[in-house]
Order: structure tokens, then sequence, then C-alpha cells
């Protein structure tokens, strides 16, 4: 038996300008496990959407900035790891679509979590979460809980 998910948008898809700063939360409260996957389409210049930013935080409370959330070292991209990166950010393509997928147990983690993703180059992204195992159904849930879980904080140009 496959269990029960629910499909949020976190990032509309949407053409994203030079140097865009993308900045999303996601409401986690009564899931166990989310996948986060950002689909950034073709682009065929010289020089590929590269990310320059592309970490996934945690905060107890409802962000109103990026600056509110903690973090997650696993989640955390950079030219090369450290103690505060814990992977290598791929090299994206100028002629094919890349993207990112991060696969979250949620047991442990805050409430929310906080997405960054900064690009170099125009590019089109879309960042969706499929979030696993609810603890009620969404018929049953309130706004508080699953309907309304996503919220922009900031898109825009860097």
């Amino acid at each position: 038996m496959v269990p029960e998910s629910d499909f949020v948008i976190m990032y509309p898809a949407s053409t994203q300008l030079a140097d865009g700063l993308i900045t999303a939360s996601l409401d986690t409260q009564g899931y166990d496990f989310a996948d986060i996957v950002g689909a950034n389409g073709t682009y065929t210049a010289t020089v590929a959407p590269q990310p320059t930013t592309l970490r996934l935080g945690q905060s107890p409370t409802a962000p109103t900035a990026q600056t509110d959330c903690t973090n997650l070292t696993s989640f955390t991209g950079g030219t090369a790891t450290s103690t505060s990166v814990g992977f290598v950010i791929g090299t994206y393509s100028t002629s094919q679509a890349d993207g990112f997928h991060f696969k979250v147990d949620l047991k442990g983690v805050d409430r929310y979590l906080c997405l960054e993703f900064d690009n170099v180059g125009t590019a089109h992204n879309a960042i969706y979460a499929l979030m696993g195992r609810p603890k009620t159904s969404p018929a049953a849930a309130d706004a508080t809980t699953t309907l309304d879980a996503v919220r922009n904080i900031v898109v825009g140009n860097s």
C-alpha cells in the first residue's frame, strides 16, 4: 500500500530573472516526510542558471524572512562540503532541464521549513513539495495544518 501524501506548490512555475532570489516557507505540521523538488527549465544561453544559494532551514514559528530560519547542514549547498555545507551544488546544463530533490525526514525538525534558492542567469523555475503520511486527512484538516501550508515570503531580484 502506498502511503497517503499531499501535493503542495511552494513556488509556482515562472521565469526568474538573473540573480533572482526565491524564498518560501512550508508548514509541516501533521506530516512525517517531505519531498521537495525544484525544477529548472532548459536554458540555451552560454551561462547556465547555476544556483549560487540552495539551502533548506527550519524554524519553530512562521518565518517572515529567511533570517528567521536555522540552516539544516545536510540540506545546505555550497562549492565544497564543510561543517556548515552538506553537499556541493552540481553544475547545471545550458541545454537540458535541471533541478534538485530534497528528501526530508521531519522527525526532530522544527515545524516550518524554509527554502532559499538563488541562481545566476534567467531561468524558468518551479518548486513543489510532496508531503507524506499526513496525520489527518486533507478533508478533515484546518487551514493551520494542511490547506494553507505554504506562504511565499520573498520573490524577486536580489
